[in-house]
């Protein structure tokens, strides 16, 4: 047992140091296992000012997208140095695609709305409001079961 002590300190410490040697040189990042989140290089871009580029970060839009809505979460190519996460801006989109987003927007924000008032009617405006629901009939079929499924953690009544 004891040498299993020591063995694990051992493996530890020099964890530690290869940790700290990546740390000190900036490059803190390639101690964790990447995955398909990209924080651990977002943190390490703002703190060293890395200047890094990444190709798909969800931020506000705030005139990185010029004809949707500009309090809209977009995901962007961004700018990572010790300014922050910096959309880099690309101007309007296609007015098709603009068109799309600013409906998807509008859905997704009567959504919030439904579930901040507790509002059936705001939730069924929704649903209606989606370019996918053909009829008021199936968007209250919807409504209704999402309702009942879900009434352990939506607070909207059923009538």
């Amino acid at each position: 047992m004891r040498q299993f002590i020591l063995d694990y300190e051992n493996h530890l410490q020099k964890q530690y140091l290869i940790a700290k040697r990546y740390i000190d040189k900036g490059k803190g990042w390639k101690i964790v296992n990447p995955d398909e989140e990209s924080a651990v290089p977002i943190i390490d871009g703002i703190v060293n000012n890395l200047n890094l580029q990444e190709p798909s970060v969800n931020i506000p839009n705030d005139g990185i997208i010029t004809n949707i809505s500009q309090d809209a979460i977009v995901e962007c190519p961004v700018l990572i140095n010790n300014d922050g996460v910096n959309g880099i801006k690309l101007g309007d989109f296609p007015k098709g695609l603009a068109a799309f987003l600013n409906t998807q927007y509008s859905v997704q924000d009567l959504v919030v709305e439904a579930i901040l008032q507790q509002s059936k009617d705001l939730a069924l405006q929704a649903l209606l409001a989606d370019p996918v629901i053909e009829t008021t009939w199936q968007a209250k079929q919807i409504l209704n079961e999402m309702l009942s499924l879900q009434k352990k953690y939506l607070k909207i009544d059923l009538n």
